[in-house]
């Protein structure tokens, strides 16, 4: 009698956190970063630019380690505007402990954190909150962001990205195999 019990198949979806970092020279006004590490279906991305180098002080406590933005925008790989220039500055600190993390970021709320959102979805905080997908739009690695500074950085900075891919875990007697979430 063989005891071993054969695995069905399973799939599950999840979010898979992809990360991209780069450095804007000290004197930009205007930096186009392309998003080579966002292959696939995402919900939201977030981004924030921090000073280059900070010491000391964690990141989370030091207001002036973030600098804000005039305006920021999406573009495909063509330059065909996918989001139109943002100039809403957004301050997502309660959002930066959930999404952020390893760059010396935590969710201290008492300090304002210039994190900056771009949504594909209709309902973002329910996305947030329950993880619910209500829209997503796929990146294929030539996506730009044009970031936009109200006057010329004095120092490097260095731009952190944090993209929620949508994934797909299947299990089955082979193993586990994850790939991308693909929709018609």
């Amino acid at each position: 009698m063989n005891n071993q019990r054969k695995l069905g198949h399973v799939d599950q979806r999840f979010v898979d956190p992809q990360q991209q970092q780069i450095t804007i020279p000290s004197g930009s006004t205007s930096y186009s970063i392309t998003l080579t590490n966002f292959v696939g279906l995402y919900d939201s991305l977030f981004f924030g630019v921090r000073a280059l180098a900070s010491t000391g002080t964690p990141l989370a406590n030091a207001p002036d380690a973030f600098v804000a933005v005039a305006t920021y925008s999406l573009q495909d790989g063509a330059g065909n505007v996918i989001l139109p220039a943002i100039t809403s500055p957004y301050a997502l600190s309660t959002y930066v402990g959930k999404f952020i993390t390893g760059n010396g970021l935590d969710n201290n709320d008492s300090v304002q954190k210039y994190v900056y959102p771009i949504f594909f979805g209709n309902r973002p905080e329910e996305t947030l909150a329950k993880g619910t997908q209500h829209g997503l739009h796929r990146l294929d690695g030539t996506h730009k962001l044009v970031i936009t500074f109200a006057s010329s950085l004095s120092a490097s900075y260095t731009v952190d990205l944090v993209g929620r891919l949508w994934s797909n875990l299947t299990a089955d007697a082979s193993g586990i195999l994850r790939k991308t979430l693909v929709v018609g």
